[in-house]
């Protein structure tokens, strides 16, 4: 069976291609505002994508190396308990990288705390941390005390609901207030981000008329497509590089 084969599914789908690739996202959405706002950078460049870049450098690696190494010292499947055992060294390993994955990530969202309000999202970002680290804390203490946990069904659900809903909470936090404007409340939402973005002086970067609430004709679509676009750029899988920086109005 495939999900016998527990390095393609234990460790690159649900660890490196889930855990640490999403918290690198949200790291990079951070880094992105930092670039602009304190480092005065162009937008895209070379240097915004250069640390990112380099951590899924560092992910490859880690993986390519535990995949080529032997499944004895690794991680392998154990057929009479019908599941996947992680040797103690290797398992050490694997939660030293996803606590340092999440320490960068809490690093570079503090580093942006105080930037302007029309992009400001330590709200959110704070709810995200909580989030993460407290389904982090949980699952470290959990595969250290009870290693064996997953023949517990009780345990095992536990377990395994918590990172369902904390992975949908990081989604809908993002998510929740915008999607609900853009459907139902779309002119509203954009003029009070225009009113945001004017009482940060960001008129003449985003084409804001000083004397009205809405972009000029021209711009019209360009704001729909900013906003629409920057919301479903941060998904938990569809995350992309080319989303533009706007930010959702702040109301409070």
């Amino acid at each position: 069976m495939p999900m016998t084969n527990c390095k393609p599914f234990g460790l690159w789908m649900r660890i490196l291609m889930g855990i640490c690739t999403l918290c690198a996202l949200v790291t990079l959405r951070a880094y992105d505002l930092y670039h602009v706002f304190y480092l005065y950078l162009p937008y895209h460049s070379l240097g915004l994508y250069l640390p990112f870049s380099l951590y899924c450098v560092c992910m490859l690696a880690y993986g390519i190396v535990a995949q080529v190494l032997k499944p004895e010292i690794t991680t392998q499947y154990i057929v009479p308990l019908d599941i996947c055992d992680f040797h103690p060294p290797f398992k050490a390993s694997l939660f030293v990288f996803l606590w340092l994955t999440c320490l960068i990530m809490v690093i570079v969202q503090w580093m942006i705390r105080n930037i302007k309000s029309s992009f400001n999202e330590s709200r959110e970002m704070l709810a995200i941390c909580f989030i993460i680290f407290a389904n982090l804390i949980f699952v470290t203490a959990l595969n250290y005390v009870r290693p064996q946990y997953p023949l517990n069904k009780g345990l095992h659900l536990l377990a395994t609901s918590l990172n369902h809903i904390g992975t949908q909470m990081v989604w809908w936090l993002i998510m929740a207030v915008p999607m609900y404007n853009c459907m139902f409340n779309w002119q509203g939402y954009l003029d009070r981000w225009i009113n945001t973005l004017r009482k940060d002086g960001l008129q003449k970067e985003y084409d804001v008329s000083t004397n009205t609430t809405t972009a000029n004709n021209t711009g019209s679509l360009f704001w729909q497509i900013l906003l629409v676009a920057k919301e479903a750029r941060f998904t938990q899988w569809k995350m992309t590089f080319t989303g533009t920086m706007v930010r959702s109005p702040r109301t409070t």
